[in-house]
């Protein structure tokens, strides 16, 4: 049984490591970004959709790549609660696997199909939680980028009246 006791660790340490990261966003952050990029998009495109102007490409490119930061915001946010139950329902599940293995009311062909099939689980969720994070960095480091030249274009348009 010291076999499934250590891979059982093994998951529990790759559980705390997604948890960890999970912690670090903040659900009300990134719906406030979410609409920040929302508004700053509707400034623009109302600008040039009152005026019956055509966009020139490098606003439209602006605009496409920031609106991907907005995009990803929702994504993270929509997809936050479903990954947090999948997360704090395998850290239940390796917590109650662990009591009984040390209990000894598991055997050990039990345990290790547990094991197995857990280790899926934890592979999907660690996955799951470490994409999201690369996707919520990347979202940080477009929203840092793009917008204070999508501030400075609003305000041109502003200083424009």
């Amino acid at each position: 049984m010291e076999q499934e006791v250590s891979a059982l660790k093994k998951l529990q340490v790759q559980l705390d490591a997604a948890e960890t990261v999970f912690k670090t966003w903040d659900l009300d952050s990134m719906n406030l970004r979410k609409d920040q990029v929302t508004a700053r998009l509707d400034s623009v495109s109302n600008f040039y959709t009152n005026r019956n102007l055509i966009m020139e490409m490098p606003v439209g490119l602006l605009m496409a790549d920031f609106k991907n930061a907005g995009k990803a915001y929702k994504r993270i946010a929509g997809d936050y609660h479903r990954v947090k139950e999948e997360l704090d329902f395998s850290k239940g599940q390796l917590i109650r696997m662990k009591e009984d293995m040390e209990s000894g009311s598991m055997k050990q062909e039990q345990a290790s199909q547990y094991l197995s099939e857990e280790s899926l689980a934890v592979k999907s969720v660690y996955d799951q939680v470490f994409k999201m994070d690369t996707i919520f960095m990347r979202s940080e480091k477009i929203y840092a980028e793009f917008t204070p030249q999508v501030d400075s274009l609003i305000a041109t348009f502003k200083n424009s009246h």
